[in-house]
């Protein structure tokens, strides 16, 4: 299948990288993944797009932000904005046949 998914994040002004995963039950479909270079921080849209595959069990799929690396230190505000996961808003998602 062909993956088309666009979502809206808001950053934190420090560069880091954007970590999604999409799944379905237990199983892995796909990593997402986007660079932000900018210290500005701020709302961003990202588009990912790409090849998946998905069975056919009709497990629906889920995507969730990922910490950009595991760390402990949530107390920490500097490494949250740096590595921890980000909350996100799925703007559109479709799938198609390859």
């Amino acid at each position: 299948m062909m993956l088309d998914v666009t979502v809206r994040i808001v950053v934190p002004p420090v560069r880091r990288r954007i970590e999604m995963e999409i799944n379905a039950g237990s199983g892995h479909v796909a990593r997402l993944r986007s660079m932000v270079i900018s210290r500005a921080g701020g709302g961003r849209v990202l588009r990912f797009r790409g090849k998946v595959t998905v069975d056919d069990t009709g497990r629906p799929l889920v995507i969730e932000a990922r910490p950009s690396r595991q760390f402990r230190n949530w107390d920490n505000e500097a490494e949250v904005a740096a590595y921890g996961a980000l909350p996100f808003q799925l703007l559109s998602a479709r799938f198609s046949p390859a």
